[in-house]
């Protein structure tokens, strides 16, 4: 069983992280919650100073968790700038504001250019500004201004502030998440001749050193590895830089499992933890102060490596998380690393709130969650003399005990499970320790003539050799299984199955056994419950994709996915993917709107008419109507292709149950249609404002 006395950090990292919680769910405002805080810090140092007895002990504990609670909730709350008073989110109707602001990140450029503003000013004209505070995201219209935009610099804009939209399609990714993390809640077009540039790179802070030191080694990289994959892999593992990555390159390390060797976090700041650690243990220090300043000197070195690698969350996190085990670790007395683990959590969370929802921040705890319990549990499962060998196994016990922790929350985030994660592991692990140290020592002596010349051509070699190896296992058969779903729910009870497996490995409790048991049980009735539901399944789905047309008829775990002849796979796959796993769909058979006619036992389509089940549609592109039987009358009337047709005509002609506007219209032709549709009393619907869908229902 968890003796609960020997993680006190740990119980009360999870009142904090509950109260944050509270605060970003609920997101109301508490009156007088500051007051509460100093009243129970009162409470607490009277409880603590007070002589009490062995029985009300429990008081102190309580006050102290509901004081965790409340500065949870208050740190949560404010952490979310939309709250304040002072954010510029009051100015969202029709009109344009002018807003002046700094660029707080390296600019995206495509076919515009993305940047990410904090906002310090807001005005209705040029003469008329407010102090004000956000960050709103910019897309730029290319041009010679927006091109030469960077990290720093201060500007105005001309801007029309919109909110983000919400996913217009069922189970698409919510693009408004990952903005939130950076206090993002509005979004802006800025075409050209709306950019004023105020001042070039005013940022002069650890930011902008550390992106100019990231600039500086990215030239030192590029000057010895000549090769574009191997500049592409070395950038990214040393320095975070992923935008000379290929999709080859990223679905070639994505479908082995090795993705996270390319973005640097908490196996890159590990291995230099590691590096230092065995390097400054040479000089085998012998006195407290010799131990002390050793401890400093393999946390600056590894806070160098986090700014040296530009600096991203990823690696801000891990350089924390690392920091305190290495405190932890070097603590002559005993210590318990989960402590240290929650420290290091309540600190980054204290900073950032939002990071417990992040992805990435509960990728980077449960891996080390699993590390630390199973690594030497399945380490001893088998002992192997031979040298090499037991190397082998170790990295092998440690993919494994990672898995253990991480596998139930990546199926959930990215559907899918990369079968060969334990080969990848032995090539990625020694091959990124190598890497990193001949990429420092590339950087730090590589303008030196012959010595530089010699380590730049290993560390070229070392990174061919892992690319080489790692296509050499993206070709075994059966990698990677994809299209996973794995519902919250779903995950929830996974997680139970293994925290009580792992309880019942340390304790051999019958209770923790049966306990196990049920949660596993639970998992696989939750899943064939599913599976059964989606044998009987009978649904229409209409998609908003932009310019084009796309519709699911699910028949089970069948889909008749009718869509346009021009319709990329990709594109389509953006807005269906996720929908299709959901509903655990096997087959989809695509029909184009061009074909002239498909039959299947409960589907029928010929000329944009389509019957499924007892359910009618008819799809409109052309100019005119013409009167149907009522047979033929259609329950729903979908306009494609702004096409040219009278409302009223519809009405009379078809007689619909509803009118649907898809992605492939214009918007200016859609409000027409909606003008039109209330003043006749038309039930109308826009997919712009989310996918249409109809269950049918056996009568």
């Amino acid at each position: 069983m968890i003796n609960w006395r020997e993680i006190p950090l740990v119980r009360a990292l999870v009142f904090f992280i509950v109260g944050i919680l509270l605060a970003l769910f609920l997101n109301i405002t508490i009156p007088g919650l500051s007051y509460l805080l100093v009243v129970l810090s009162i409470f607490i140092l009277v409880q603590h100073f007070s002589k009490t007895t062995f029985t009300k002990r429990w008081q102190f504990g309580a006050l102290l968790y509901a004081l965790l609670l409340t500065m949870g909730y208050h740190i949560g709350f404010h952490y979310q700038e939309i709250n304040d008073p002072a954010h510029f989110s009051y100015a969202t109707d029709e009109n344009p504001y002018y807003l002046t602001g700094k660029i707080i990140e390296n600019p995206k450029k495509a076919n515009t250019v993305k940047v990410k503003l904090a906002v310090t000013h807001l005005g209705d004209s040029l003469k008329n500004f407010t102090p004000t505070l956000g960050n709103i995201l910019l897309a730029l219209e290319l041009d010679s201004l927006s091109n030469t935009l960077d990290f720093g610099d201060e500007i105005l804009v001309k801007a029309k502030i919109q909110t983000l939209d919400p996913p217009q399609n069922p189970e698409a990714f919510d693009y408004r998440k990952l903005l939130r993390f950076d206090n993002i809640y509005h979004r802006s077009y800025i075409p050209s001749g709306q950019i004023q540039l105020l001042a070039k790179n005013t940022d002069h802070g650890l930011w902008s050193t550390a992106k100019k030191m990231q600039s500086y080694c990215l030239t030192q990289l590029k000057t010895h590895l000549l090769g574009e994959r191997e500049f592409a892999v070395g950038s990214a593992l040393i320095l975070g830089y992923k935008d000379e990555l290929s999709p080859e390159l990223r679905n070639s390390y994505a479908r082995t499992g090795a993705m996270h060797v390319l973005a640097v976090s908490g196996l890159h700041v590990g291995i230099i933890a590691g590096i230092l650690g065995i390097f400054l243990g040479f000089f085998k220090p012998q006195q407290r102060w010799q131990k002390l300043l050793f401890v400093l000197l393999q946390i600056s070195g590894i806070w160098v490596f986090a700014f040296v690698s530009g600096a991203s969350p990823s690696v801000l996190r891990a350089a924390t998380m690392f920091s305190f085990l290495v405190i932890g670790l070097k603590l002559e007395r005993y210590n318990n690393i989960y402590n240290t683990l929650a420290i290091s959590a309540f600190v980054l969370l204290f900073i950032n709130p939002m990071l417990i929802l992040h992805p990435g921040f509960q990728l980077s705890y449960l891996a080390v969650l699993g590390i630390v319990y199973f690594q030497q549990r399945i380490y001893k499962i088998w002992y192997i003399e031979n040298k090499l060998g037991d190397y082998c196994w170790s990295l092998t016990s440690v993919a494994l005990a990672a898995q253990l922790g991480t596998f139930p929350i990546s199926i959930f985030y990215f559907n899918q499970f990369p079968v060969y994660f334990i080969l990848s592991g032995l090539v990625v692990i020694p091959f990124a320790t190598l890497i990193l140290t001949l990429g420092i020592l590339v950087i730090a002596l590589g303008k030196i003539p012959l010595l530089g010349m010699l380590i730049g051509k290993i560390f070229y070699g070392a990174i061919w050799i892992m690319n080489a190896l790692i296509f050499a296992i993206e070709q075994l058969p059966y990698g990677v299984y994809q299209e996973l779903w794995l519902g919250f729910g779903s995950m929830l009870l996974l997680y139970l199955s293994i925290v009580l497996f792992a309880m019942l490995l340390k304790a051999k409790n019958f209770r923790l056994l049966l306990g196990t048991l049920t949660a596993i049980v639970l998992f696989f009735t939750t899943t064939a419950f599913q599976n059964i539901k989606s044998i009987d399944q009978k649904e229409i789905v209409i998609y908003h994709i932009h310019g084009q047309s796309c519709v699911d008829f699910f028949d089970g775990k069948k889909s008749f996915g009718l869509q346009t002849k021009t319709l990329a796979p990709k594109t389509a796959a953006w807005a269906t993917a996720n929908n299709r796993m959901s509903k655990n769909i096997d087959e989809v058979i695509a029909i184009n709107f061009e074909d002239i006619e498909y039959k299947s036992t409960n589907l029928y389509y010929r000329n944009g008419f389509v019957q499924f089940y007892d359910k009618k549609l008819l799809f409109l592109n052309g100019h005119t109507i013409q009167k149907v039987p009522p047979a033929l009358q259609p329950d729903i009337v979908v306009l494609r292709e702004n096409c040219k047709v009278n409302l009223e005509e519809v009405q009379d002609y078809l007689s619909p149950k509803k009118i649907v506007a898809d992605g492939s219209n214009k918007k200016w032709k859609i409000r027409e249609w909606k003008a039109k549709a209330d003043e006749l009393g038309i039930d109308f619907i826009d997919t712009y404002y989310g996918a249409f869908n109809m269950i049918i229902k056996e009568k």
